[in-house]
């Protein structure tokens, strides 16, 4: 190294401190440093470079006055800079710290968990609040949490001067998406489809690496959920679980399992796929009350866009009653919503847009598939509680009950697929179009069909309808593929479709989980029994005792 080399090039490092007893007592440190000496085996500590702390302006460092650059130890890393470009007299700029040491073994979808108990954060510090006027310190008592903010239990609008001031607005300027949090924020113990756990974080498709990825996500699953029988079904099992867990909340859960048994032992006068959805909703039940502790928790619908003085409108020419036919609804979460208050019609082309009115008490769904859940959850909630279901429910004693509540809930259920089905071609196809109304449609929802059916209709022969050859040989390859079709989907079907004894053995399954949480919740009891009915009608009963 030489002196003209000094200050003409900058090059830092990151290190370890192996040795701080400097023979010059100068406060001179030895160090390892990251790729120039962290070769252990060849480069001895005695050989590594001693290192120079760079002191604060508050130290004068000269004639005896200041502080002693002596607070680095054996194990301390550090950061600091070559002050030659022969990268031979190193200063030390700073120390760092880590909050724990990582948990052996407790790698989960790429996290490591850490030991807080551990690191160099010294335990004063650790119980200090670092600044005691910020609203959103880990360690302030009255902090505004996220969680308590994501459920809506609190708003941040403001913050006194004694908790501090928001930044968000601030924040919010220099960043791309300040409202659109990432798929690391989602719950890690979530068990939900892909779909399910992106909509939940990012319902818009804002944060999405391509485009509307999750928007075009909800609409396919839309197309399939609400246009096809397996996923109506589906539907309706979420449906009827979701009405049951309401009745449940306040007349108990052995009541509403009662009627589940009740009616599944006469299960053979209900249509097969009903009777299905009734046996699914039972193991809903039993792990819903087993993943809550033996509790029954209803679903929050979500919150309502209220229209405020400041709120922006649509343009009032735009502004209708009612959406016009083939008007599709446009799904905004609460904070997307660009105008609160109302709700966005498309037209067919996807370019015109109307609006109606929302009403107070209209939730913000996010999807059609929610919207028509929570809509016939509450329905059917009604339905049972005012019917003869809910006569059995509260102990009313009737003639063969059990028969009167099968044929009750398979004209319940059945009425509910119909109505789900007419309102899943509203949400795919537009306004105006149900079961009973699609053909009239056809033409509109399909251009270029109308000349066809002019053509059929008016006795005109098609010219290649003449060449026979061509004709049969087009019929052929059309059956073909549609018999190709057919087997591929009933193979698709057989490999998705649980058999009975599967079903069964989830059933069993279900009720030891709620039983096991059952005791788990409550110590003072000894023993819970449960009783289910499987496929087949046969009763299912279970005591767990506890140990």
């Amino acid at each position: 190294m030489t002196e003209k080399n000094l200050g003409n090039s900058f090059s830092w490092w990151i290190g370890e401190v192996v040795n701080v007893k400097d023979p010059d007592e100068s406060g001179r440190v030895q160090v390892r440093l990251l790729s120039a000496y962290d070769d252990e085996m060849n480069i001895a500590d005695k050989d590594l470079p001693w290192a120079l702390p760079l002191q604060s302006t508050t130290s004068a460092a000269h004639g005896k006055l200041g502080t002693a650059p002596v607070g680095l130890v054996k194990g301390s890393k550090i950061i600091g800079f070559w002050a030659d470009k022969d990268q031979q007299y190193p200063i030390i700029m700073g120390s760092f710290g880590k909050s724990g040491d990582p948990k052996s073994g407790s790698n989960t979808d790429g996290i490591i968990e850490i030991d807080y108990s551990f690191g160099s954060i010294p335990s004063a510090a650790q119980a200090s609040d670092p600044h005691p006027y910020n609203p959103y310190s880990a360690l302030f008592a009255a902090r505004l949490g996220i969680a308590a903010i994501d459920a809506g239990e609190k708003i941040v609008n403001s913050v006194s001067n004694t908790l501090g001031s928001i930044i968000t607005k601030d924040v919010e300027k220099k960043m791309k998406e300040p409202k659109t949090p990432t798929t690391a924020s989602a719950d890690k113990n979530n068990k939900g489809d892909v779909l399910d756990t992106a909509k939940s974080v990012d319902p818009m498709g804002k944060g999405s690496p391509l485009s509307n990825m999750t928007k075009s996500y909800i609409t396919v699953r839309n197309i399939m959920v609400l246009t096809s029988p397996g996923g109506l079904q589906s539907l309706a099992r979420a449906v009827l679980t979701g009405s049951l867990l309401n009745l449940a909340s306040s007349l108990g859960l052995g009541p509403v399992l009662d009627l589940i048994g009740t009616a599944l032992q006469f299960q053979h006068l209900m249509q097969a796929n009903l009777a299905a959805i009734l046996s699914l909703a039972q193991m809903d039940l039993f792990n819903h009350a087993a993943s809550n502790g033996g509790r029954v928790v209803t679903r929050k619908k979500p919150p309502v866009a209220v229209q405020t003085l400041t709120s922006k409108k649509p343009p009032s020419q735009f502004i209708l009653d009612f959406p016009p036919d083939l008007y599709v609804k446009l799904y905004y979460s609460i904070d997307e919503d660009p105008y609160p208050g109302f709700i966005t019609w498309i037209a067919p082309d996807n370019i015109g847009l109307v609006w109606t009115r929302r009403l107070s008490d209209e939730p913000n769904y996010i999807s059609a598939e929610e919207e028509i859940e929570f809509i016939h959850t509450d329905r059917m909630t009604n339905d049972i509680n005012n019917g003869i279901l809910g006569d059995f429910m509260r102990g009313v004693i009737m003639l063969d009950a059990g028969i009167a509540v099968a044929g009750a809930l398979d004209n319940l259920l059945g009425g509910a697929l119909s109505s789900m089905a007419d309102a899943g071609l509203s949400a795919i196809f537009g306004a105006g179009v149900s079961l009973n109304s699609i053909s009239g449609f056809a033409s509109k929802l399909i251009p270029g069909l109308a000349p066809l059916i002019g053509l059929a209709t008016g006795g005109h022969i098609p010219t290649s309808f003449l060449q026979a050859g061509a004709v049969l040989t087009a019929i052929t390859q059309f059956t073909k593929n549609q018999a190709l079709l057919s087997v591929k989907k009933n193979a698709m079907q057989a490999a998705l479709v649980k058999s009975a004894a599967e079903n069964d053995q989830d059933t069993k399954d279900a009720a030891l989980a709620y039983a096991n949480a059952k005791l788990d919740s409550n110590p003072n009891i000894k023993a819970v029994s449960v009783s289910s009915v499987l496929s087949n009608g046969a009763k299912y009963d279970l005591k767990v005792t506890r140990l």
